[in-house]
């Protein structure tokens, strides 16, 4: 009895450790698409709308399929929408622009921080006409000297932040 007991504790081990083995092949795989992606001759439009598609592939990582890219417009400091996935008209006419600060992609432009949220909260300071909850996560996009720009990910309300979920997208950006 023990040692079959001990062979079910172990199965359920290695079982862990090959789904562990897995996602960070696939999260590999998908760095390198977005690599290849960034070197890719086409507009940079094309490849943050491409980099989007990747992104939502990841098969592990329950992203709903909606979300954006900003850039910071260096004359303005402002945040620009230049891609998007699932957006609706209404939400693309209240986040074409953002200030520094303004709404969570706001602030991760601002902190220099991945901003989280589980639900619709009050740091959500753009509000449309049949808004759904939901969760995000906006994660500022860095070079060596500057942030230029937030990708903005959406999930369920009430998702469950993970810390291999924050490793994977602090690489990805």
């Amino acid at each position: 009895y023990k040692t079959l007991s001990r062979l079910k504790n172990e199965i359920k081990l290695r079982e862990k450790q090959e789904t562990v083995i897995k996602r960070r092949l696939g999260s590999r795989i998908t760095i390198n698409k977005l690599l290849e992606t960034s070197l890719a001759p086409m507009s940079l439009i094309q490849q943050l709308e491409s980099l989007l598609d990747i992104i939502f592939s990841i098969p592990w990582f329950t992203l709903n399929q909606k979300g954006s890219i900003f850039l910071i417009d260096q004359e303005t400091g402002n945040l620009e929408l230049k891609a998007h996935r699932g957006f609706r008209k209404e939400q693309l006419a209240k986040c074409l622009r953002l200030r520094p600060g303004q709404c969570l992609c706001g602030q991760a432009a601002m902190t220099g921080q991945t901003i989280y949220a589980a639900h619709v909260d009050d740091r959500h300071h753009i509000r449309f006409e049949h808004m759904q909850d939901h969760g995000h996560y906006c994660v500022p996009i860095k070079t060596s000297e500057r942030i230029i720009g937030v990708i903005n990910l959406y999930v369920n309300a009430n998702h469950v932040r993970k810390t291999e979920e924050d490793e994977f997208l602090d690489s990805v950006a």
